[in-house]
């Protein structure tokens, strides 16, 4: 017993599972002992609350909430209850004066008041959305390494008849190698930009670079003009965006480009320099003034084929006239061996111009027939160079080899694996020389999990794969992450 007249000190509780007038009678028990109150004056006291308490169960019986009106009194979950307009003004303070905090119910006393019940009734949907017990928190403020990149768009994909066992064999383990190398963080204190530009080539807009070590998108570090490796991609001239062609940094014109273009990144992307505001389409601009007459054309032909109009057309700096059939003529001039990577670059360019032109429904005729039947032409050589194992060509196109070389065989199969799962039609995929070689490539790929490839040829084969997997399998990749680094594919190899 503690406290005034004896009776026990009685915590807040929860409006609702407090019942009306047993504090009060409780106080009256030393007066009933000294007999200063005679027990009609104790019935007289009681009646009024025994009513009110045989309200309160019925309400509670029916499935009502019983809410006070008073802002004194406790509520669960909340220090306070407060009606529509008290929270509408503690919303309005909490955004003029910052973070608001609840009282705590243990700091007030309970009012020996009470209204009545009857005359507020509110539903529980309209209770629980206005008195949602949440706390505002303090936002850390943080500093973005880049900004995000604009997924790709999605479209819808029709019905599709169900995978056969060996299908499903190859795309879990194609899921299973991406996985793997995914996991995998690249450094941008240790890798050039030539190098980050081929780590992005394979995970496109989901690749992630170290940066001190935090998280960064890979092509937003590139977009904000970030050090790698002390190089830097983009630099003035006056008030003009270029890009830097050398080593460490693009080895072909376009090249950076045609990367973002491969990624589906927007012309709305931004680009930042020296602390000047660019987007994606000044860096198309200033690709467009480069063009030029016997130079290798190959990413640009990527790029415009992705970013510009079938018929646009453009002057470079020196006045001259340029369309994609006249970049289309040019790269057809040039010989695919001998090119950069075995000329499985200048193939794609093609390819890039003439799918675009298919999807179009527009005719196939002048420029645009010469590369369909150009590319049509490739494919079928390609295949014939394909080795027993499913791998492509070490010798690229001059003729079918098989050096036996691991390193060798991921960067001809991954490059031509890539190319021709862009270029091949959707049906010939599944075709047992593609599966044969995408199946080879996985496996490659997980047997030498540990061994540290050359970065150029490992993104090559890693976009090889997805390629793949998009176009073959589009349903949502199912990743294993708790596959081992170095364990060996148990996946067998479709025949």
């Amino acid at each position: 017993m503690s406290g005034t007249f004896g009776f026990r000190k009685c915590e807040a509780t929860p409006s609702r599972f407090k019942r009306p007038g047993l504090l009060q009678v409780r106080a009256l028990r030393p007066l009933i002992r000294a007999r200063i109150i005679t027990p009609f004056f104790i019935l007289a006291l009681i009646l009024p609350l025994a009513t009110e308490s045989f309200a309160f169960f019925l309400k509670e019986a029916a499935g009502e909430d019983v809410v006070s009106n008073s802002p004194d009194e406790p509520t669960p979950g909340l220090g306070l209850i407060k009606t529509s307009a008290a929270l509408a003004r503690s919303q309005s303070e909490r955004e003029d004066s910052g973070p608001v905090v609840l009282e705590s119910t243990k700091k007030r006393t309970v009012s020996s008041r009470r209204r009545n019940t009857t005359d507020v009734k509110r539903k529980k949907s309209a209770s629980a959305a206005a008195l949602n017990p949440r706390k505002p928190e303090k936002i850390a403020s943080r500093v973005e390494l880049a900004p995000p990149t604009p997924p790709a768009a999605v479209t819808p994909k029709a019905s599709r008849p169900a995978l056969s066992q060996r299908q499903r064999q190859l795309r879990d383990s194609i899921d299973a190698t991406l996985s793997l190398y995914a996991r995998r963080v690249e450094n941008v204190g240790n890798r050039n930009c030539w190098e980050i530009m081929h780590w992005l080539i394979g995970y496109g807009i989901e690749a992630k670079v170290s940066v001190r070590g935090r998280s960064a998108n890979a092509i937003g570090w590139l977009c904000q003009n970030g050090r790698c490796k002390g190089t830097q991609l983009f630099h003035l001239s006056g008030a003009r965006l270029q890009a830097r062609v050398g080593v460490g940094v693009q080895g072909h014109h376009g090249q950076f480009l045609a990367m973002l273009a491969q990624s589906k990144v927007k012309q709305e992307y931004p680009i930042v320099v020296s602390g000047r505001k660019f987007t994606l389409a000044d860096l198309i601009a200033f690709e467009q003034g480069n063009c030029r007459l016997g130079e290798e054309l190959t990413f640009k032909l990527i790029a415009f084929s992705h970013y510009l109009p079938l018929d646009a057309k453009w002057q470079n700096r020196q006045g001259q006239k340029w369309d994609i059939p006249r970049l289309i003529q040019e790269e057809l001039k040039q010989p695919v061996v001998g090119a950069a990577c075995g000329g499985t670059h200048r193939l794609m360019g093609i390819s890039y111009a003439a799918r675009k032109r298919q999807a179009s429904g527009q005719p196939l005729e002048g420029q645009w027939k010469r590369a369909e039947k150009y590319i049509d032409d490739f494919q079928i050589y390609a295949l014939r160079l394909q080795n027993r194992d499913g791998s492509f060509s070490t010798d690229w196109f001059k003729g079918r080899a098989d050096s036996g070389d691991a390193a060798r065989k991921l960067q001809t199969t991954g490059h031509i694996a890539e190319w021709l799962t862009y270029s091949l039609p959707e049906e010939e995929l599944h075709g047992p020389q593609m599966t044969k070689a995408i199946g080879f490539l996985a496996s490659l790929m997980r047997k030498h999990a540990r061994k540290k490839w050359e970065i150029g040829p490992q993104g090559h084969a890693i976009r090889a794969l997805r390629l793949y997997r998009e176009r073959a399998f589009p349903e949502p990749a199912s990743l294993h992450p708790q596959e081992e680094l170095a364990g060996p594919s148990s996946t067998k190899q479709p025949r």
